[in-house]
């Protein structure tokens, strides 16, 4: 039989920490492996849990970098494009995109708001 995993993240509510930890728990006593993202958004653990299954670089790294790529692919060789607010709803989202933002501030300034 194949051992299985299960990718988990969390966002910022007061309970994800402890239920992710339940659930990590119950995988292991099942006899499952885990990968544990973090505090991740939902798109961030889908494409995490797709490129798990295609064994490929799963990583959060990897996540930017694939979307710098393409951020770069689309904008060629096209000047920078004027600065990008982002709300961050006081959530999960503001980690992302501060990891995010630095990494293509040469292609697109991003400021963040309400994180």
């Amino acid at each position: 039989a194949n051992e299985i995993t299960v990718v988990i993240g969390r966002d910022t509510r007061v309970s994800s920490p402890g239920l992710s930890a339940s659930v990590a728990q119950g995988v292991a006593a099942a006899g499952g492996k885990v990968v544990d993202l973090g505090l991740v958004t939902t798109p961030q653990l889908h494409w995490a849990v797709m490129r798990l299954n295609l064994g490929l670089d799963h990583s959060l790294e990897a996540y930017y970098a694939t979307h710098k790529a393409a951020l770069k692919a689309l904008l060629g060789n096209t000047p920078p494009l004027p600065l990008v607010r982002v709300d961050c709803a006081d959530g999960v989202g503001a980690a992302s995109i501060a990891a995010f933002a630095p990494m293509v501030a040469d292609l697109l300034p991003i400021e963040a708001f309400n994180t």
